[in-house]
């Protein structure tokens, strides 16, 4: 009876990572567009269902040339600017470590209960852009 408990709980295990969300993290440092797969570690740009990750220590730009909506967004590092005149949304949480720019007409929304703003870099909102934290820090 234990083992059979036992294999239980590890398939459960096993089927809740398998259903987590891909990680996408951005590799193009000299900017480019959001829905451009090459710009992604994984070869295509995230979903609904993902987390988008930008790492890279540099500046860059990223073109939303369509409203975009992912599950969590991390920018951990570098200067990154969206712009392109459409939204991002993110349904999840989001942590800001590097400094994020929103222009252009583009809207940076983040719905999630779990946002961390780092308190010595920031989200900015900047010509014309629009940034909403909704339910969350």
């Amino acid at each position: 009876m234990r083992r059979k408990i036992f294999l239980a709980f590890i398939s459960a295990l096993l089927m809740a990572q398998t259903s987590d969300a891909q990680e996408a993290i951005w590799t193009n440092s000299a900017g480019g567009n959001f829905q451009t797969g090459s710009n992604w570690d994984t070869g295509s740009k995230p979903g609904s269902t993902d987390k988008a990750t930008f790492s890279l220590g540099d500046t860059y730009g990223v073109t939303l040339n369509a409203t975009e909506n992912v599950r969590r967004i991390d920018i951990q590092n570098g200067d990154v600017t969206f712009s392109g005149g459409n939204a991002i949304n993110v349904m999840g949480s989001g942590i800001f470590d590097g400094y994020s720019y929103v222009e252009s007409g583009s809207v940076l929304r983040v719905s999630g209960t779990d946002t961390k703003l780092n308190t010595w870099k920031s989200l900015y909102a900047r010509n014309g852009g629009d940034v909403h934290v909704e339910n969350g820090g």
